[in-house]
């Protein structure tokens, strides 16, 4: 026979149970009858809890679950208990440039810890104040004025590729992994513009030291446990057993910080690359700007710098090589044109067919497939004719906007490939079609690394396209691709000529 003590416990258990269902499912109700979000459809896991979104997320493809998600209820979808999707590119103004809202704390899960304290890149950083401070000293060096002076050291880059692809594919039959090749000359182009020293990709012909691999499965940390930030607490920022969930972040930190540490040390300051640049600003702004500032500038550029430009890259070609009749038209025009058997900045920035490419490329393949979260501010915000309070999540995903048949859809179906659109347009229409534009963000938050891709892009695609011919493997095969924030591709195979 059970004694007295067992017995009131079992006699308890119900009761502690009904207790705990009754509070979970006041949690519920409150947060799917949330003030300001109640009436905004979406799925209705989605509405009192944020394991739907972190779930979709975790299945990789999450601008595809955007843009389903928004065809079936409109511009404005709950994703979340406190957050909701815009899909209206006319708000995007009113989101991230109008209001002085904060990014979310899906920004701050990005920020590794180093020696104890969390160093943030320029994107990681969520305190405008902050912000502002952090960019400052820099921003001039991304200047597109400022950036021709590194011209150079893509010319270097550029050759070490072309050299690499005519040595080991060019007239041979091999196959040949471009996109893989276009990964590793981004890095090694970040590599010289920012140290004055390649990485090694091309030269070696592999993911020096796992880096890549390591961005990737940090990258995927962020985008997931970011959809749940205080997960971030329990996992990488643990004083525990944090190190096991942040190995990645901090060997991304160790990697850059094995380049950027002999510039520091090193007597010679007159060099010209990025390094130098922050050198510079940290001495001008010394007392106010951290010496801790210096690695986070460096992040910046390795972070997204290299993805964002490989991504634009392997999407150009791909759609060139499955629309023949676009590769045509480029080709007429780069033939045409005077260039230098290095193509210039000077000479290919005013190419309009060129021009278009990378738009449309951009357009169709965005390097960024989550929501660009941001905290509204005091005293709300109303879009799409809604009113939302201060506090919520609001954000649009450049993956939805770049598909909106009211922007880009005017004269060619958004799901078509046609470069064609940027240059038929009117002004009106053109000028809509910039203003949406969020390939590289939008606002105060665009990416300060946008000039980078460009000149990288304008420079290597006439290059490659002068001097050889590619060929897809298998026309048929689609690309694999997986959003982790960057939407990456891998699979872009083909055979090379020489041209």
């Amino acid at each position: 026979m059970a004694g007295p003590g067992l017995a009131t416990w079992w006699t308890w258990l119900p009761v502690a149970g009904l207790i705990f269902l009754c509070a979970a499912g006041v949690f519920v109700i409150q947060q799917r009858f949330r003030s300001g979000l109640r009436s905004i459809p979406g799925p209705f896991f989605a509405s009192f809890t944020d394991l739907w979104r972190l779930l979709a997320v975790y299945n990789g493809r999450f601008e595809l679950v955007s843009q389903a998600l928004h065809d079936k209820y409109g511009d404005l979808v709950r994703v979340g208990p406190n957050c909701v999707s815009v899909g209206d590119p006319r708000e995007i103004r009113q989101i991230y440039v109008t209001e002085r809202a904060q990014q979310s704390d899906y920004y701050r899960v990005a920020q590794p810890l180093v020696n104890g304290r969390p160093v943030a890149s320029l994107f990681m950083i969520t305190d405008e104040d902050q912000h502002k401070t952090a960019k400052r000293p820099i921003a001039h060096a991304y200047a597109m004025t400022s950036l021709l002076d590194y011209e150079p050291f893509v010319d270097s880059t550029s050759r070490t590729l072309v050299e690499q692809l005519a040595t080991q594919f060019a007239d041979t039959g091999k196959v040949c992994d471009f996109g893989e090749w276009l990964q590793w000359y981004a890095f090694d182009v970040i590599g010289e513009m920012t140290f004055s020293n390649r990485f090694g990709f091309l030269e070696q012909s592999c993911d020096v030291g796992n880096i890549i691999k390591t961005l990737n499965k940090s990258g995927a940390y962020t985008a997931i446990v970011g959809q749940m930030p205080w997960l971030d607490f329990l996992l990488a920022k643990n004083r525990f057993w944090g190190s096991a969930f942040s190995k990645d972040k901090l060997g991304v930190s160790r990697f850059v910080l094995k380049f950027l540490k002999p510039r520091i040390d090193e007597a010679d300051r007159d060099r010209t690359d990025f390094t130098a640049k922050f050198i510079s600003a940290s001495d001008k702004y010394h007392g106010s700007i951290p010496q801790s500032q210096l690695l986070g500038w460096s992040l910046s550029n390795v972070n997204a710098g290299s993805d964002t430009s490989a991504i634009t890259l392997r999407a150009i070609f791909h759609f060139l090589l499955l629309n023949p009749s676009a590769m045509a038209r480029l080709m007429a025009e780069l033939n045409s044109a005077d260039l230098s058997p290095l193509p210039q900045w000077r000479e290919t920035s005013s190419l309009p067919y060129l021009g278009a490419v990378i738009k449309e490329a951009l357009r169709l393949h965005t390097p960024v497939g989550l929501i660009l979260e941001r905290i509204v501010p005091k005293g709300g915000v109303t879009l799409c004719g809604h009113f939302f309070p201060e506090g919520t999540i609001v954000g649009c995903n450049p993956a939805v906007i770049h598909r909106d048949k009211r922007v880009y859809g005017r004269r060619y179906s958004v799901d078509e490939y046609r470069p064609e659109r940027w240059l038929e347009a009117d002004e009106e229409e053109k000028g809509e079609m910039e203003r949406c534009f969020m390939a590289f963000g939008s606002g105060k938050r665009t990416c300060i690394g946008k000039n980078i891709s460009l000149l990288e892009v304008h420079k290597l695609v006439p290059l490659l396209l002068k001097r050889f011919k590619f060929r897809l493997v298998d026309p048929e095969k689609k690309l694999t691709i997986w959003n982790t924030f960057f939407v990456h591709q891998k699979g872009l195979e083909v055979y090379i000529e020489t041209a």
